[in-house]
């Protein structure tokens, strides 16, 4: 959600644990090294002249260059998409030049490099001293999942001698490999490639898929170049009686309107609504409740109601309504990384089944906002965002969106309903 960074101490703390684990993996590249360029063979080489040492600490852009390094070597065009040599010819054109005996000895250099790095990883991922995997975790101030912001991502140390021979255990969340290790196995070390994320993100989605070919497809937490995902999507939540979107365009047929949800255009829904007041359709939607109570159409029907069904959409965050006209291309497709992702991770659905009853209780408190308990807050002391995260029970300011779970959705559900509220967090940083 928010960019973390990995300090140049941790990555030199890194780089002196794994020391020996670096060794190694150069000794293993050294002696399988090649002079024949046009062998499958030759990936020893450029691996090894990049060195063990740096692709530990590769950056995101160079280990893109180096994977369309290695595509660039006979046998190797199938490395990131796909690994049958049945279905090769059909994607690569290079490759209809070369022999399939070059393809099958990548595929056998490609099991031991995964061997190699492999080893190498478990053995850093279960070290307990040192810069471990907890203490890179621990070193990121991170305790929601940097890709959907929806679970926890905890870390722990707690002692367990009466019941196993270890002095400490540890708990951490799992580093999916962006780059999946199965897939690239060279970078199952690198610091760059992992990322502590929730086991939903990582194991239950992601997995060894690779159908995020780039850094760039996405707004990945160590882009610097990157701007934050929070800043480039917005949520919105429209709620319903449960499957009455459906229902409703079935029966009035309105094609206009049916258009414009789809859409997801806050803005054109409202100017529909006030326009169409007397249509069966808007009768409907204000006997059932609708989208935004602030904008002048009351709720009949309690948010809390089990028949309410949340619909939540992305829509750009970094767009002002004010200035659409003065839309940039840049801001287009940062928009579009962001919703890449918001789909990828499915944080649409998961909002909506697992934590529908987490948004209507935040809708609630937004609109029925007890001034008076606020100002007590104030008169003690919890003034600003403070008061807000006392009262909303999260987060509600976007830089500490990395420190608790559902912190977007939060401050979203509240920009939606009451922007007003938000002037607090301004204020705070003027």
């Amino acid at each position: 959600m928010r960019h973390l960074t990995i300090s140049q101490e941790s990555l030199e703390n890194f780089l002196k644990t794994t020391s020996d684990y670096a060794k190694k993996i150069q000794e293993h590249l050294d002696k399988n090294c090649c002079d024949d360029e046009t062998s499958p063979q030759y990936i020893y080489n450029i691996l090894s002249r990049k060195t063990a040492k740096k692709l530990l600490s590769i950056s995101l852009p160079e280990m893109e260059e180096l994977i369309k390094e290695i595509q660039e070597l006979p046998g190797w065009c199938w490395l990131g998409i796909t690994k049958d040599n049945n279905t090769i010819w059909h994607f690569c054109d290079t490759c209809k030049s070369t022999c399939l005996y070059n393809i099958e000895k990548a595929h056998k250099i490609h099991k031991d490099l995964v061997e190699l790095f492999d080893k190498q990883y478990d053995n850093w991922a279960g070290r307990k001293t040192g810069f471990t995997s907890y203490a890179f975790i621990k070193s990121l101030n991170i305790k929601a999942c940097p890709y959907c912001n929806l679970e926890y991502v905890q870390i722990a140390q707690f002692e367990r001698a009466k019941v196993q021979n270890v002095k400490d255990k540890f708990v951490r969340p799992a580093l999916d490999h962006f780059y999946p290790k199965a897939i690239y196995p060279f970078f199952a070390l690198s610091l760059n490639n992992l990322v502590p994320t929730c086991t939903t993100c990582n194991s239950s989605i992601k997995g060894v898929d690779n159908s995020i070919k780039s850094y760039k497809d996405i707004i990945h937490p160590y882009d610097e170049k990157s701007i934050n995902y929070s800043d480039c999507i917005k949520y919105i939540f429209l709620y319903l009686p449960n499957g009455a979107i459906k229902k409703l365009f079935e029966k009035y047929g309105d094609k206009e309107l049916k258009k414009i949800f789809e859409e997801n255009d806050e803005e054109k829904i409202q100017e529909y609504l006030v326009k169409n007041s007397e249509k069966p359709i808007i009768k409907f939607l204000e006997e059932h409740g609708n989208v935004l109570k602030t904008k002048g159409i009351e709720l009949n029907k309690p948010l809390e109601d089990d028949a309410i069904e949340i619909s939540i959409k992305g829509i750009p965050g970094s767009i002002k309504k004010s200035s659409k006209e003065n839309i940039t291309e840049d801001e287009i497709s940062k928009y579009l990384r962001a919703m890449k992702m918001f789909n990828y991770f499915a944080i649409g659905p998961r909002l909506e089944q697992g934590h529908n009853d987490y948004i209507r209780e935040i809708a609630i408190k937004t609109i029925e906002y007890p001034q008076d308990y606020i100002t007590d807050l104030n008169d003690k002391g919890y003034c600003g965002s403070k008061a807000l995260r006392i009262f909303f029970g999260n987060y509600i300011d976007p830089k500490f969106f990395n420190l608790r779970p559902l912190s977007k959705i939060t401050h979203d559900v509240i920009e939606q309903l009451r922007p007003e509220l938000l002037n607090k967090l301004d204020e705070e940083n003027t």
